[in-house]
């Protein structure tokens, strides 16, 4: 959850499902990442109070600084993107899985095997 630095919502230490009821929110644009949202919460998104949506992270940010809500942001481990904002993790934790998929067909461009080799790399840290 992204929430401005000087809300009372930014010293909670973890937000829960009935921390949303009342918030005007601000939810992701892509259905996949909502449906996600929509479990954890155990109930329609639609239930909420959704003011506005956004495509990209930078965007959520934007909209949150500007006053307008609250956003279901899944982004936990980059930074947060302005100063004036807080992340507040969601409780139960909430994740997603991505999945990286090429073609076998073809050899793959110097640029994709760099990442597949950090894939790999940063696979067998954790």
């Amino acid at each position: 959850m992204l929430a401005p630095q000087n809300s009372l919502l930014a010293t909670h230490r973890v937000v829960t499902p009935d921390d949303l009821t009342q918030l005007p929110l601000i939810t992701a644009q892509q259905n996949v990442i909502n449906t996600q949202f929509a479990q954890w919460l155990k109930k329609p998104l639609t239930t909420l109070n959704q003011v506005a949506t956004y495509n990209f992270h930078q965007n959520a940010a934007r909209l949150v600084s500007a006053g307008i809500g609250y956003a279901l942001y899944l982004n936990s481990h980059s930074e947060v993107p302005q100063s004036d904002l807080a992340f507040i993790p969601l409780m139960p934790e909430l994740t997603s899985n991505t999945s990286l998929i090429w073609s076998n067909e073809r050899p793959p461009s110097a640029a994709a095997k760099f990442l597949i080799d950090h894939v790999y790399q940063c696979q067998s840290r954790h």
